[in-house]
């Protein structure tokens, strides 16, 4: 951004007249008299031999006091800065960078300085004993760094879509997840009832259920190049400064992979000043005990150190009998300073345990409701029953058994090493480079809902004769009858007990329904290093930036193991078994072993890939009369990935079970189960220990062109015109089209930002499992229906203050999108097949839904916060409303999830210089919504049933942390 409009006379932007670094460090002399803000900061800089960056909004109508003695450069900063009733939001030695300060209820009233000039000054500097950034008066005022590269950008005069989450605001939302900090981004839709990790988000009405075109970066590089998984590392702590969103535009120039948005998360950095730092305790209703750290200290005159982290358990919002999250993150990182530049080394290793929710069984389709003995808002099937389970594989994977633990949850072993280098060249130029390198492996260990189908009454899932007859329960009678079998019941895997007959099966729990689930460990690793280097060449009136992506990563991934069980349905749910009865209700045979019923349900075949991306990027900004801004950039991707995907084939016969023909037909049977015969034998794959390579190259062009022009120095209006693409790994890439405009506008009582946008999403592949018979052989297939979205919408972030101890701020989208389906494809295992192979019926049918609206995605998405602040910086208390409106479960537009509020409340109190309380509690009407259906339901979801697979959100919970900053 060009500074001249921006910033105030001398832009500002005084000369360094001696080493920025040693100036930082030594006692200087001033003389410096009482005057204007915009004067006398200039002043300041001079004699300092700094450079210090102010919006002209900010040192509008401000006055600097006096100084004038020997002070450390430091120190003398903030006696201007506070004299002026600024803060210093950043400042590294040789740079500063002054802000609008807090709102007046987080820091006391101060005096005139023009009045009393010789009384000490409120410290308003960021220090490490204070609280992180704090939100200011005007929001639009602040700083930002991501989605630009022009120094002293601010929200107000950006040309994209732009969002700043203050570490006051992180802490006032109290996130139980990084997916939920991403709520206060507005046309940001999160689906924050997975627990912790894997929770899915999209952007501006594109087709939630992934994490697709949002890219998680922190400090300014991508967690991950593909985003899957990143928010098992992200996480929220005491380390983390503020959030930075940019939506469309430039967010596809500055990083890769983020053609819908950029959600930057930035940290904290070693003090060179003072040492300090934060300690939190964290307790929840849900037995949480957490402890975070935050410490920084100078080791050297222009060296300095930070470490941190956090260490946590609980038992999770929804229960399962053990430890829902457990485990840590610790960070460290070292800042060395020099006369032009800096570089800063930094390392983070997690070792984590967490839970992931997943849909249960709820009933009343357009008024969900909890089932008899399972609470949608508290409940869950997951228990210790199954927590420690061997399953069947083939032996191609490399054993012929699993063993499986669900109570380690996802676990998440990983290390990260950084680097971010800064180098001034005189005034005008600066070069960076930063980059990351990450080891990452997961053990995701969880339950996953199956079909619709999978969920029935228990007598209907064991009938045998007449209408609505299972396949598989005919089997087993027909197959033991010859043992004496005259009925089928369900026998409990750990106690024994039998359950017979239909009045006793309807009883059951109080409900009479038993599930099928997938359990599985699905294994993960990745090697991974992402890079950002270029340089800026920035004047008064035009900032340009030369620079280069790079990106190699080596991936591994299976799912070997997934196995089909059946339980009961109730929290904490109990295995059962579908056995075979004669008249004496003795067991004489059993389809299911200790209620597995199917191995090798999402195919065995493991992947490797390896993928390379090289980006060239340029962007500049040019300021025209001083209030037009113009900006444009570009970038350039070739890409290439190469996938080795193991090739897997229906049902085989299991070694050592009984007696095959050589085409695998059972003669004879080992022992008196059925399940325990094939691998894959009710649908699935097995490893045939062969793989198919998969390659996709491509080299394409994203480029954007936006303009800002400030109509007065409060009020501002942008537009922004964009082309950008997504890589899709060995499929063929998205491409996207945006266009948006919007205004924004400050004052003492207002600060509004609203924008109305356009999204195209020209190629958005939407994928099912199907069941297909080949050759006699049940197999699983992917239909792929080949389509675009169309998104027109309007967001808004408006904040009022009417007084001063009073204000309400509302977020939200309004939008519009619908499904454009042009053409179909399938697939096996990753490779092509014939569309032939699906049937005609269910291709006619999905083409069908051209039109219909994306699954999971609201056209309303709206919050609202009012918050009382208290007297004296005592604090404030605040209240919120989220409405949510009714999404779709399927593309088909047949499972229709209402629409619901959710009412949340919190405290923060400053009970002591240093200390706060903070509190919040979430759901307080234990509505139950619902964020998705049963994603491995298929195309339709609606069975005709009056109970199905659904994820609510969870239901009422309380957090409460005590902060200590020194």
């Amino acid at each position: 951004m060009p500074l001249r409009a921006t910033f105030t006379a001398a832009s500002l932007m005084a000369i360094v007249v001696a080493s920025p670094a040693a100036a930082a460090a030594q006692t200087r002399r001033f003389d410096i008299a009482a005057q204007p803000a915009a004067s006398g900061i200039v002043a300041f800089a001079r004699q300092a031999g700094i450079q210090v960056l102010a919006p002209e909004e900010a040192t509008r109508g401000r006055r600097i006091a006096a100084v004038r003695g020997s002070y450390a450069v430091p120190q003398a900063l903030r006696r201007v800065a506070g004299s002026a009733g600024l803060a210093v939001a950043s400042f590294d030695g040789r740079t500063a960078i002054l802000a609008a300060p807090r709102t007046a209820a987080s820091r006391p009233q101060q005096a005139d300085p023009a009045a009393t000039p010789g009384a000490p000054q409120a410290d308003t500097v960021n220090q490490p004993g204070e609280a992180p950034t704090q939100q200011a008066d005007n929001e639009l005022d602040a700083i930002i760094v991501t989605g630009t590269r022009t120094r002293g950008q601010t929200v107000l005069t950006s040309s994209s879509a732009i969002t700043v989450a203050t570490r006051e605001d992180l802490d006032r939302k109290a996130p139980r997840s990084t997916a939920q900090a991403l709520e206060l981004v507005p046309g940001i839709f999160v689906e924050g009832s997975g627990g912790e990790v894997s929770n899915n988000f999209s952007v501006r009405g594109l087709a939630g259920g992934g994490q697709q075109f949002v890219q998680l970066q922190e400090d300014g590089l991508p967690v991950f190049y593909i985003n899957a998984l990143s928010d098992t590392i992200l996480k929220q702590e005491v380390y983390i400064d503020r959030l930075e969103a940019v939506r469309s535009g430039a967010s596809g120039i500055l990083t890769v992979n983020g053609a819908g948005a950029t959600i930057n998360f930035i940290t904290r950095k070693p003090d060179f000043d003072k040492a300090g730092g934060t300690f939190q305790l964290t307790t929840s209703s849900f037995a949480t005990a957490r402890v975070d750290a935050f410490m920084t200290k100078p080791i050297a005159e222009n060296t300095a150190i930070a470490i941190g982290g956090f260490y946590r358990r609980d038992d999770g919002i929804r229960d399962p009998g053990y430890d829902a999250n457990q485990g840590f993150l610790f960070r460290a990182a070292i800042s060395q300073r020099w006369d032009s530049g800096r570089l800063t080394l930094s390392a983070k290793v997690v070792d984590d345990h967490n839970i992931f929710y997943v849909p249960i069984p709820v009933t009343g389709v357009g008024d969900p409701q909890s089932i008899p003995g399972l609470s949608a808002t508290h409940g869950l099937l997951q228990s210790r029953d199954f927590g420690q389970v061997r399953v069947r594989t083939t032996p191609t994977t490399g054993a012929s058994f699993k063993d499986i633990d669900l109570t380690d949850g996802v676990h998440t072993r990983a290390q990260s090493y950084g680097y971010d280098l800064t180098q001034d060249f005189g005034r005008d130029f600066n070069f960076f480079a930063r980059g990351r390198y990450t080891r990452f492996g997961t053990d995701f260990n969880s339950i996953f809902s199956y079909d619709n189908s999978a969920l029935q009454l228990a007598s209907e899932r064991l009938r045998t004769t007449g209408t609505g007859l299972n396949a598989t329960s005919v089997q087993t009678l027909t197959r033991f009858a010859p043992a004496g079998a005259t009925g089928l019941g369900l026998r409990y895997v750990d106690t024994g007990q039998i359950v017979r007959g239909d009045a006793a099966l309807n009883a059951l729990n109080g409900n009479g329904l038993i599930a099928e689930s997938v359990i599985g460990n699905n294994r993960a690793s990745v090697k991974e290093f992402n890079s950002d280097t270029g340089i800026t060449w920035q004047t008064p009136t035009n900032s340009l930036t030369i620079g280069g992506l790079f990106t190699r990563s080596s991936r591994y991934n299976d799912a070997v193991g997934a196995a089909t069980f059946l339980t009961d349905v109730r929290n904490r749910a109990r295995r059962v078994d579908v056995v075979a009865l004669n008249a004496a209700n003795g067991v004489v045979g059993s389809l299911t072993e200790n209620g597995f019923l199917n191995y090798g349900t999402f195919g065995e075949g493991p992947s490797r890939a390896k993928f390379t991306s090289i980006s060239a990027y340029a962007t500049d900004q040019l300021t025209l009369w001083d209030k037009l801004r113009i900006d444009g950039g570009i970038r350039f991707e070739h890409f290439v990935f190469n996938r080795l995907g193991g090739n897997t084939v229906g049902q085989v016969p299991v070694a050592g079970a009984g007696v095959f023909t050589p085409g695998g037909v059972l003669i004879t049977d080992n022992d008196t189960i059925i399940a325990n015969n094939y691998i894959a034998q009710y649908g699935g794959g097995s490893f045939d220990g062969t793989y198919s390579r998969q390659r996709r190259e491509f080299n394409k062009i994203a480029w954007t062109l936006g303009a800002n022009y400030l109509i007065t120095d409060r009020f501002a209006v942008y537009g922004r015109y964009a082309t950008g693409f997504q890589a899709q790994e060995q499929n063929r890439p998205t491409d996207l089209r945006f266009a948006e405009a919007g205004l924004r506008y400050s004052s003492r009582l207002v600060q509004a930002s609203v924008t109305g946008f356009y999204t195209n999403f020209l190629d958005y592949p939407q994928s099912r499992d199907v069941q297909t018979t080949v050759n006699g052989v049940t197999v699983t297939q992917q239909l792929t229906a080949n389509s675009g979205i169309k998104v027109w919408g309007g967001e808004f972030d408006v904040t009022v203050r009417p007084v001063d101890w009073f204000r309400v701020q509302a977020v939200g989208v309004i939008q519009e999108s619908k499904i454009d389906i042009r053409s179909l494809s399938a697939f096996q295992g990753g490779n092509p097949i014939d569309i032939n192979q699906i049937a005609q019926g269910l291709r006619t049918q999905v083409e069908g839904f051209d039109g219909n609206k994306p699954e999971r995605t609201p056209a309303i998405n709206v919050a609202v916060t009012p918050a009382i602040v208290l007297p004296n910086g005592l604090g404030e208390i605040y209240g919120s409303w989220r409405r949510i409106g009714r999404i779709y479960a399927d593309i088909s537009n047949q499972l229709e999830l209402p629409g619901y509020s959710l009412f949340s409340a919190g405290v923060m109190v400053n009970v002591a210089p240093g200390v706060t309380f903070n509190a919040s509690v979430e759901n307080i009407g234990n509505a139950v919504g619902l964020t998705e259906g049963n994603p491995r339901g298929g195309f339709n979801e609606n069975t005709g049933s009056n109970f199905y697979f659904a994820r609510p959100i969870n239901g009422r919970n309380a957090v409460a942390s005590l902060r200590f900053d020194f």
